[in-house]
């Protein structure tokens, strides 16, 4: 039997985005399940899902993050960094 990649992988939330989104260690993002209120003002059930990121030319992976409907893009290997390697913060 063997184990596959995904049997090692570490969530964290996103900082500032906490409850929104999260990255794992393996630079994947995710967005966490979630009830909202959309414009119409039913509620409405966002469920868990990884992001598919996008290849910018020239910068690389970027995902675009949304919190109070501002949308902001982040590349992901910068967040992977930022919030996996314990270094960065010293």
């Amino acid at each position: 039997m063997y184990q596959r990649e995904t049997d090692f992988e570490i969530w964290k939330p996103i900082r500032g985005y906490e409850g929104l989104y999260s990255i794992s260690n393996l630079g994947r993002v995710k967005r966490e399940k979630r009830v909202i209120v959309n414009r119409r003002g039913t509620r409405q059930v966002m469920n868990e899902r990884i992001l598919k990121p996008y290849h910018r030319k020239g910068k690389g992976l970027e995902v675009t993050l949304c919190k109070d409907d501002h949308k902001r893009t982040f590349l992901v290997h910068v967040l992977q960094r930022e919030h996996f390697e314990t270094s960065f913060h010293d």
